[in-house]
């Protein structure tokens, strides 16, 4: 057995990867979907969002009027000094 299967074995018997319905106070929580980490000009070395973008519009878009949408953000202090 390899790595993979014995770790998703280990946590299915844990009960994981079942259904667990939506709760009585669903949101939808969207973290680090920044321009700085998905925007197309190349300057993160993270790769193409493109498809988690995608998924990401969707899952919105099915989910705005229904549920709280939360969308997380980054703040600096002047002059960005914990940035870098």
């Amino acid at each position: 057995m390899d790595n993979y299967t014995s770790l998703l074995n280990f946590y299915r018997a844990r009960g994981y990867q079942q259904r667990v319905g939506m709760g009585i106070r669903p949101a939808l929580i969207v973290i680090d979907f920044s321009c700085g980490f998905t925007g197309s000009h190349g300057g993160f070395p993270g790769g193409d969002f493109t498809d988690e973008l995608a998924q990401t519009r969707r899952l919105l878009d099915a989910t705005r009027g229904r549920f709280p949408v939360i969308l997380t953000t980054i703040a600096y202090d002047e002059p960005a000094r914990e940035g870098g």
